[in-house]
C-alpha cells in the first residue's frame, strides 16, 4: 500500500493548473511531498 497522497492540482496558492511535478522540501520525510505545476515547481525551488 502506497501512503503518498497524490493530487491533480498544484499546490501554489491560486493556481490550478495540472501538477505534474513533485517536490520534497525535506528528503529525510521522504512522504512529505507537495504537488505542483512545471512552473511552480521551478519557483519553489529557486530556478526561474
Amino acid at each position: 500500500m502506497n501512503d503518498c497522497k497524490y493530487s491533480s492540482v498544484c499546490e501554489f496558492p491560486n493556481c490550478f493548473e495540472l501538477a505534474r511535478e513533485k517536490h520534497h522540501s525535506d528528503y529525510s520525510k521522504p512522504l512529505e511531498v507537495k504537488f505542483y505545476c512545471f512552473k511552480h515547481h521551478r519557483e519553489v525551488d529557486g530556478r526561474c
